[in-house]
C-alpha cells in the first residue's frame, strides 16, 4: 500500500537516497531542502508522485507549511524522515568558540515536526 512520506534534506546524501527509493517503491513523497531548486530533477523523474517545498528545519513556519503541503497534496502523512543535517567539517581544535556556539544554536533550535 502506498504511503505518504515527508523527507527533509532530500537534495543529497541519505535524504536523496531515501527519497528516490521511496518513490521507486511506489510511495508518494513531499521532498524538502533549504533550496527547493536542488529538487527540480525529482519532478522530472517521478512526476506527480513527488511534491517539493523549501524547508529550513530551524524555521517553524516553513516546517508547518511542509506538513500542511503533504496533507493538501497527498491527503495525509504517514512517514517522516527527519534527515536534514548541519555538520562541521573541521576538527574541534580548529573550530572557534563563536562558530561552535553558532552551530549548536542551529542544531538545538531546529523545529520538531
Amino acid at each position: 500500500m502506498s504511503k505518504v512520506w515527508l523527507i527533509t534534506g532530500a537534495s543529497r546524501g541519505l535524504g536523496r537516497a531515501f527519497t528516490e527509493e521511496a518513490l521507486k517503491a511506489g510511495h508518494r513523497v513531499l521532498a524538502t531542502a533549504r533550496n527547493s531548486e536542488d529538487l527540480v530533477y525529482l519532478a522530472g523523474k517521478f512526476g506527480e508522485s513527488v511534491h517539493t517545498v523549501p524547508l529550513d528545519v530551524t524555521n517553524e513556519k516553513q516546517a508547518r507549511y511542509a506538513v500542511e503541503a503533504a496533507i493538501q497534496t497527498f491527503g495525509g502523512l504517514d512517514v517522516l524522515v527527519n534527515n536534514a543535517g548541519y555538520g562541521n567539517v573541521s576538527s574541534v581544535e580548529d573550530t572557534s568558540l563563536a562558530d561552535s556556539a553558532h552551530r549548536l544554536k542551529r542544531i538545538y533550535s531546529a523545529s520538531l515536526l
